[in-house]
């Protein structure tokens, strides 16, 4: 009987650390490509919603010519990461800018998704 507690104990233990690494291997941070994609897709839909609403003309829109992340760190409280991005854009109003902001990311079903800008 006493055996077979050990080997269940142990079937337990096996279990709980397979899950646990699942876990953390799910817990990586985005890639520098999971970057990238996540913001381009929230800056296309910004733009768009824009020019649908008549607010910016064809003309202005910005033309992004990178993005690079920097780093990233466990969002504190709150699910994803907090990465620190390098962006470089140009927009007909302001020229060629290059600018590092933090942006919140949250790994979704279909990939990583940007919630957007952190003060």
């Amino acid at each position: 009987m006493q055996s077979m507690k050990m080997g269940f104990m142990s079937y337990v233990a096996l279990a709980m650390s397979v899950i646990a690494s699942q876990v953390v291997m799910a817990e990586n941070p985005p890639s520098n490509e999971d970057v990238e994609k996540s913001i381009k897709i929230k800056s296309d839909e910004a733009i768009q919603q824009l020019e649908k609403a008549g607010v910016m003309p064809q003309h202005l829109r910005p033309t992004i010519h990178g993005i690079k992340k920097l780093g990233c760190a466990a969002a504190r409280g709150e699910a994803g990461y907090i990465c620190d991005v390098e962006s470089d854009v140009f927009t007909p109003a302001t020229g060629r800018i290059k600018a590092v902001e933090k942006y919140r990311l949250v790994k979704k079903s279909d990939g990583w998704v940007s919630i957007g800008k952190v003060e």
